[in-house]
């Protein structure tokens, strides 16, 4: 068992980290670099993702004054994103380079609806207008034809997928064609999409979808997942991404897998810790400028998950 005061200890570092970095408008800050270790790494000037994420990770901890307040501001940096025709867009409130997608709503629509701001109508008219077939899957763009050849129009992709069904289990919304996607997905290991680099993003998003979003169509392969993380992927001492421990050691304990194999994970994810309370960025997908974006916000938003759910076990 880890050391209570060390669980302790590392929350509150990494909890003030959190309330430090966020900016005025609520949003944790996205990076993007050349690198997979995000050296060399630039701010994004804005973006929605990452902060989505945040918010979620934060509603498994026990609520506090600290959490409250950078919920409640993340939450209004993210209704203050909001497109007019309902949508969000990766790159903030009328970004350019690239069309508004599925995957920053469905997580927008999700963090929102963790603080009981439920989507309106055109959420559900998004969905419906997106999906390949009834109850999914689901294109990623927005605002394109999908019947052309255009790199955005046709594009189906399983961490999106993940998310859209996270959300649509907040909402008691059943999407039986996209579980059956992502379930054979999960039988192929065919994990990492159009823009992942690792299959630790999904992986973290499938378990999410299941333990968090209550939908229960995953559980049978569920195991699956479990045994694909303790076989194929690097164990926790050679695995140089704290972010990536992370992610698998959250899905560990989404799964209910024995303590015994999470705690290794949680012991490097500790040692990974930064004195300033955060951990470090690492790259969690290729953005469209073909660079990798990040953030130690995010990175740490998923450690502080893992300590909140492993500490949860012993209360």
């Amino acid at each position: 068992m880890i050391s209570p005061h060390a669980l302790t200890s590392a929350l509150e570092k990494g909890l003030n980290y959190l309330a430090q970095s966020q900016r005025p408008s609520g949003e944790f800050a996205t990076y993007t670099s050349p690198n997979l270790d995000m050296t060399d790494a630039r701010e994004r000037p804005k973006s929605v993702y990452v902060t989505t994420f945040v918010v979620h990770s934060l509603s498994c901890l026990p609520l506090s004054p600290l959490i409250k307040h950078i919920q409640q501001q993340a939450g209004d940096f993210l209704a203050c994103e909001q497109e007019d025709n309902g949508a969000w867009h990766y790159e903030g409130r009328g970004g350019q380079q690239i069309p508004p997608d599925l995957d920053c709503t469905a997580c927008a629509v999700a963090a929102l609806a963790s603080l009981n701001r439920r989507p309106n109508l055109s959420f559900y008219r998004i969905l419906w207008q997106n999906e390949v077939a009834p109850g999914g899957p689901y294109y990623t763009w927005l605002n394109v034809d999908h019947t052309t050849d255009s790199v955005y129009a046709r594009d189906v992709d399983v961490l999106v997928n993940a998310n859209i069904l996270f959300c649509a289990g907040l909402l008691n919304l059943t999407l039986s064609g996209a579980a059956g996607y992502t379930q054979q997905l999960i039988h192929n290991q065919a994990y990492l999409g159009t823009y992942g680099v690792s299959p630790h993003l999904p992986i973290y998003a499938l378990s999410r979808a299941y333990a968090d979003g209550h939908v229960d169509a995953l559980a049978p392969v569920m195991p699956v997942i479990q045994n694909y993380i303790l076989t194929r992927l690097s164990p926790p001492q050679t695995e140089p991404s704290a972010f990536n421990l992370a992610c698998l050691a959250v899905s560990l304990l989404n799964l209910k897998t024995s303590l015994s194999l999470v705690e290794p994970y949680l012991t490097a994810l500790l040692a990974a810790q930064d004195a300033a309370g955060h951990w470090p960025a690492w790259a969690v997908y290729v953005s469209y400028n073909h660079y990798y974006d990040g953030s130690p916000a995010l990175t740490t938003a998923l450690a502080l998950e893992v300590l909140g759910k492993y500490q949860a076990q012993f209360t």
